[in-house]
């Protein structure tokens, strides 16, 4: 048995021309219900704390923080902190 064979990551990237369309949410949503026919019971997603836009979807769809990475990252020499959000989505 795999430790992690019932858990598993999401990320959404969506390009400058199309957001602020809803593709994030619909996306997010189809996502979940492909883990749900896969047996996946817990998704996790791991976005930078200055990421307003990406923390607002997940947590509409009902993603909780489970986790803070203080400054974990830098890019181009600023420090970012990263958070865990997860959502169970099957028992």
């Amino acid at each position: 048995m795999f430790a992690y064979r019932y858990s598993a990551r999401i990320n959404i990237y969506i390009d400058k021309n199309f957001q602020g369309k809803k593709l994030g949410q619909q996306f997010l949503m189809e996502a979940i219900e492909e883990a749900k026919i896969l047996d996946i019971k817990t998704l996790l997603a791991l976005i930078f704390s200055d990421n307003p836009a990406s923390l607002k979807l997940f947590k509409k769809i009902g993603f909780k923080e489970w986790g803070n990475l203080n400054r974990i990252a830098c890019i181009e020499g600023v420090d970012k902190d990263l958070l865990l959000l997860g959502q169970r989505i099957a028992e």
